[in-house]
């Protein structure tokens, strides 16, 4: 196989995998806002625009309206 046809299938598999794992995490993602204590599932944008780290996400809550980093609520 010509090597720019293996790249482009490499990439593919790359694209689509990381989409998948980006659905997977927004669909079981709940945060927990630090100032009010509040469970809520932010909109798909504000989501994926959010500046995050592992287990943390920029948010703003729906409730008191604090911008803040919200924790990841783990489900047990």
């Amino acid at each position: 196989m010509n090597k720019k046809v293996i790249g482009g299938v490499i990439a593919g598999i790359a694209v689509v995998s990381a989409v998948a794992a980006t659905y997977l995490d927004y669909t079981s993602a709940t945060y927990e806002c630090h100032e009010c204590g509040a469970m809520h599932k932010p909109t798909l944008g504000a989501y994926l625009m959010g500046a995050h780290i592992p287990g943390k996400r920029l948010l703003k809550c729906p409730h008191c309206g604090n911008r803040n980093w919200h924790y990841k609520a783990i489900e047990v």
